[in-house]
C-alpha cells in the first residue's frame, strides 16, 4: 500500500489509539525462484519463498500469530536479529532455538545472520487468517500451464522476521518487501468512523472497521 515506516509511529502517536500492529509482506521474486535461502554450515540450504515482518509485541493481539509458535517465544522477535523459522527448515538445518543461521538474498550478493529465537508449526500459519478474511502468508510467482499466477508462499518456506528489520534503510531487504496492513485499535472514547474517514480522505487507503 506504499507506507512507509514513519506513518506506522504517525498512527502510535495519535490520541485515542491503543493498539497498532502492521504486517510486513515479501514482494513475489521471479517465477518458481526463492527470494533466498537460508544457510547453516556445510547443510542443506533451505529455500525460502516470502518474508513475513510482525510487530512481536501486538499481532498475537490481532491473529493470535502465537499460537504457531511450538519452540521460543514470540515476543524475542524484539531482538534487532530475531527470526523465527518452520519446523521443517529447522530440521533440514539441524537448528534450534538460539542457534544462528544466514539468510541470503538471492542475485545481490546480500546476507544477514539471523539468530533463531522461534520455531513455527508450519500447519498452524498456514491456517491464520487476517481481519478482512485472507491468509497471513506472503504471495510468490508460480508457473501454471504455462501462465504466471500468484500463490501464497508455503509456510515452511517462509521467514518471519520483526517487521522493522527489513524495513531498515541501507539494505537491499528493503526493496523487496512493503507493509501490506496496519491494524488500529482505538479505545472507547473515539469513534472509529471518523478515524477511518480522516484516513481515507488524507491517505485515500482502504480502511475496514
Amino acid at each position: 500500500i506504499g507506507m512507509e515506516p514513519d506513518e506506522v509511529d504517525g498512527y502510535k502517536s495519535r490520541s485515542g489509539v491503543t493498539v497498532v500492529s502492521p504486517l510486513v509482506w515479501s514482494l513475489p521474486s521471479q517465477p518458481d525462484q526463492p527470494l533466498g535461502v537460508l544457510r547453516k554450515g556445510a547443510k542443506t540450504p533451505c529455500n525460502i519463498f516470502g518474508i513475513l515482518g510482525i510487530d512481536p509485541s501486538s499481532e498475537a493481539n490481532v491473529t493470535h500469530v502465537d499460537q504457531a509458535v511450538i519452540n521460543g517465544n514470540l515476543r524475542d522477535l524484539k531482538a534487532p536479529d530475531g527470526a523465527m523459522i518452520s519446523q521443517g527448515a529447522a530440521d533440514q538445518l539441524g537448528v534450534g532455538v538460539g542457534d544462528t543461521v544466514s539468510f541470503d538474498l538471492l542475485g545481490t550478493g546480500f546476507y544477514r545472520n539471523l539468530k533463531v529465537v522461534g520455531v513455527i508449526n508450519s500447519a498452524s500459519l498456514s491456517g491464520l487468517i487476517d481481519l478482512y478474511g485472507e491468509s497471513l502468508l506472503p504471495f510468490r510467482k508460480v508457473t501454471r500451464d504455462g501462465r504466471i499466477v500468484y500463490e501464497r508462499a508455503e509456510a515452511s518456506k517462509v521467514l518471519v522476521l520483526n517487521w522493522e528489520t527489513p524495513l531498515e534503510e541501507g539494505q537491499p531487504l528493503k526493496d523487496v518487501m512493503a507493509i501490506s496492513r496496519i491494524v488500529v485499535q482505538l479505545s472507547s472514547q473515539e469513534d472509529p468512523n471518523e478515524f477511518a474517514r480522516n484516513i481515507v480522505y488524507g491517505k485515500e487507503y482502504t480502511v475496514w472497521v
